[in-house]
C-alpha cells in the first residue's frame, strides 16, 4: 500500500505545535487585555486575574474593601480596575 499517514497520526505529530499556537495566542489576548486597561491604577493583583475580585465578594467585605481602595488611591480618583474588564466608578457629589 505505501506510506499513507491517517489524520489522527498526522495530529498526533502535530499535538504541540497545536499546544505551542494556542497558549501564544491565549498570551497575546490577556496581554493585549492588560496593556488596554494599565493606565488605570488599582490593585496590583486584581489588574491580572478575577480572583481577587471574587475573593472580595465571597468574604462579604466587598463594600469595605472598595471603599479603602478607594482612600487609597485618591479620594478624587473616579476609576478603578478590579480584574482584567471590570472597572469601578466613584461619582463623588458636592452638594451632598
Amino acid at each position: 500500500m505505501g506510506t499513507s499517514v491517517s489524520f489522527l497520526e498526522l495530529l498526533n505529530q502535530a499535538k504541540w505545535y497545536i499546544v505551542a499556537v494556542l497558549l501564544a495566542s491565549y498570551i497575546a489576548r490577556e496581554v493585549r487585555s492588560y496593556r488596554r486597561l494599565s493606565h488605570i491604577k488599582g490593585p496590583w493583583f486584581a489588574q491580572f486575574s478575577q480572583f481577587w475580585l471574587l475573593n472580595t465578594i465571597y468574604q462579604q467585605k466587598a463594600h469595605y474593601v472598595f471603599n479603602n481602595v478607594r482612600k487609597k488611591y485618591g479620594v478624587w480618583l473616579k476609576l478603578m480596575i478590579f480584574g482584567k474588564a471590570n472597572l469601578l466608578t466613584t461619582a463623588i457629589r458636592k452638594d451632598c
